[in-house]
């Protein structure tokens, strides 16, 4: 921004927004503009930011937001001065291919990706998504799940860990009551064997 022959003033936001506005009027009337806070308008760190502000961010359920938080965390570290222009399909591969040692890893930076560009193309601050497309990687246990203790291996347990030990607490809860892993490691207000003694009673099959 420049008045007459006078000095320039460099515009720091995004272009259109009110924040560009203020500052251009600032410049106008001779004042200093205001510092930009926080990362900086244009970049993957400054879109990140702004995401986690949207509707979309908070329809996810909280775990989803944990996980792809810690995600976000990490490429605002590596690469969150990077323009987002600059944030291409080569980009996102080399992304997937330095975690190629872990595939749930790899996954879950597709999937924060993937939703983080999908916002950034509806909110019009870019026109192609160059994460739509790129195929998530096969862990180890895709095919066959996770393995399912058998009737031995609860034996087993229950034979190592005595009611009234935090393992067995957390056996009892997890094998009993049905409850999510979430919701299991909650804090209920009484003690171990007190919590515990409520489920050994009870048999299996």
């Amino acid at each position: 921004m420049r008045v007459g022959q006078g000095p320039r003033t460099r515009m720091r936001e995004v272009y259109g927004s009110p924040e560009l506005w203020r500052d251009r009027r600032l410049a106008v009337e001779g004042k200093p503009t205001v510092e930009p806070s926080g990362p900086t308008p244009g970049t993957l760190g400054c879109l990140i930011a702004k995401y986690l502000t949207t509707a979309e961010w908070s329809d996810f359920a909280p775990a989803t937001r944990k996980q792809r938080h810690a995600v976000y965390r990490a490429i605002e570290e590596s690469a969150g001065a990077e323009q987002i222009e600059a944030i291409d399909r080569r980009a996102i591969l080399a992304g997937r291919d330095r975690r190629g040692g872990k595939p749930h890893a790899v996954d879950n930076f597709l999937r924060a990706m993937g939703g983080l560009l999908a916002w950034t193309v509806n909110a019009d601050y870019v026109r192609v998504d160059p994460a739509l497309g790129v195929k998530l990687l096969s862990g180890g246990n895709d095919d066959t799940g996770f393995h399912a203790w058998t009737e031995d291996e609860l034996a087993r347990f229950e034979e190592r860990w005595a009611v009234g030990t935090r393992q067995r607490l957390a056996f009892d809860l997890l094998l009993y009551t049905g409850l999510r892993c979430g919701d299991a490691v909650r804090p209920v207000g009484r003690t171990s064997a007190t919590a515990s003694s409520r489920f050994a009673p009870r048999k299996r099959g």
